[in-house]
């Protein structure tokens, strides 16, 4: 695992005793991994929006419900992954084995963790209003194109029925 053989963890776990810190080490992992993964997503939530911009396609539609709907369940698990490190942070070391400073270094990673926690729910969040615009957007267009249609079909059949 490369994250923890970095040259701030390797300074961090040097001459600690504490191996909450270790697990710490696993739970950024996963942060930047779901970081990494957020940002894909609004890549292709980009292209997306080039595609459905100006155009009648419908295809998108559930493709962008597919999306909308993994992003709520990303919060849920966001919300359980802040859950879990605040446990961390709020559960004491069961072995006594740290000193002062490895409770300052445990608490300031937590509070780093959460912090980067916050700010991944708030992409994910700044990713489902885009996906709602969206959404609204296109089911716009299509209402735009159905009304159309109609005054069309309506001219059709006055001029049919009543004559040019």
């Amino acid at each position: 695992m490369d994250a923890g053989l970095s040259v701030y963890w390797v300074n961090v776990l040097k001459g600690t005793r504490d191996p909450t810190l270790i697990l710490l080490i696993y739970m950024w992992y996963a942060m930047y991994a779901w970081d990494q993964a957020l940002e894909q997503l609004y890549i292709y939530i980009s292209r997306l929006e080039r595609r459905t911009t100006g155009s009648y396609d419908t295809e998108p539609s559930q493709t962008l419900h597919n999306i909308h709907s993994h992003l709520l369940s990303y919060a849920t698990m966001l919300r359980d992954f802040k859950k879990s490190v605040q446990f961390i942070l709020e559960t004491p070391d069961t072995t006594k084995n740290c000193d002062e400073e490895e409770g300052h270094t445990m608490h300031r990673e937590c509070n780093n963790l959460i912090s980067e926690i916050d700010r991944l729910d708030l992409d994910r969040a700044t990713h489902t209003e885009r996906l709602k615009n969206l959404i609204n957007l296109l089911f716009s267009s299509i209402n735009i194109r159905d009304s159309e249609q109609m005054r069309r079909l309506t001219q059709v059949t006055v001029r049919d029925r009543f004559g040019p």
